[in-house]
């Protein structure tokens, strides 16, 4: 991944990050989605290398990890989105004020 300190461009995550400030959670599964398929069709990476990156999953597979999500919310296990975004939210207000300051991330 490109980055960058020079302030007239700013890197590439914090483009992303701002690209992504105003969807919803659901708009950036989606995108989350849309990136997944683009890179299972990417010219870049022939179809074989592709599905060993990343394999297809299986709708057993599907089922299972939903069924196992939803034991670990039961139990407490995981964080909610919105806090994991508030997080990420954090760490990017972080990394900007140290590319402000002239320090690299």
């Amino acid at each position: 991944m490109k980055t960058t300190t020079n302030k007239k461009e700013r890197p590439v995550a914090v483009r992303y990050r701002d690209m992504v400030k105003g969807m919803d959670n659901a708009e950036k599964i989606e995108l989350m989605f849309v990136l997944i398929e683009s890179m299972r069709t990417s010219e870049s990476v022939d179809s074989e290398s592709a599905h060993e990156l990343i394999p297809p999953y299986t709708k057993e597979e599907i089922y299972a990890r939903i069924a196992q999500s939803k034991r670990d919310s039961a139990a407490g296990l995981g964080q909610e989105s919105e806090e994991m975004f508030r997080e990420l939210e954090d760490e990017f207000a972080k990394e900007d004020y140290l590319l402000e300051m002239g320090k690299t991330v």
